[in-house]
């Protein structure tokens, strides 16, 4: 029976010491993870002040460029624009005669006949500036669907038939 516990506390002293070994490779491995931990810890608060202070300088920058941030509308800078004698709503009435009818295409066609330039790179796009004229001049009346005519001068704005 002696030997029985002897054998035991042997067996007991054996997985103690087992354990012990585990213990203390477990709380090797919780140390390097700890570790590990304090790392990324101060990697992120450092990565987060550099943050802030890119904040804190985009932040300058824009109040004072407020004003300059906004982009200037109209031609770029030395682009060319071409010295018409006339405007195109002159160029448009000189076009047109009293009691004619005709479609903003034939007016577009004729003004560019007449010497007048422009620089619109598509002809759709002159063609609309045409006709905005055509609606808003008050000395030019509309017919019908895209037919324009020019008001007599004598009836002051009517159109004869």
């Amino acid at each position: 029976m002696i030997k029985k516990t002897q054998e035991d506390i042997e067996k007991i002293n054996k997985n103690r010491e087992n354990l012990i070994s585990q213990l203390s490779e477990q709380e090797k491995q919780k140390e390097v993870l700890n570790k590990k931990i304090d790392t990324t810890k101060n990697d992120l608060e450092k990565l987060t002040k550099k943050i802030n202070n890119l904040l804190r300088q985009f932040d300058v920058k824009t109040s004072k460029t407020d004003v300059k941030t906004f982009k200037k509308r109209g031609p770029k800078k030395g682009t060319k624009h071409y010295k018409n004698e006339m405007s195109l709503k002159e160029a448009v009435e000189k076009v047109m005669k009293p009691n004619v009818e005709m479609s903003p295409k034939d007016v577009a066609s004729m003004v560019k006949e007449i010497g007048y330039k422009t620089k619109q790179k598509n002809k759709q796009f002159f063609r609309s500036s045409i006709c905005t004229i055509l609606r808003n001049d008050n000395s030019i009346k509309k017919i019908g669907r895209g037919n324009y005519v020019l008001a007599s001068k004598k009836n002051k704005g009517t159109v004869a038939a």
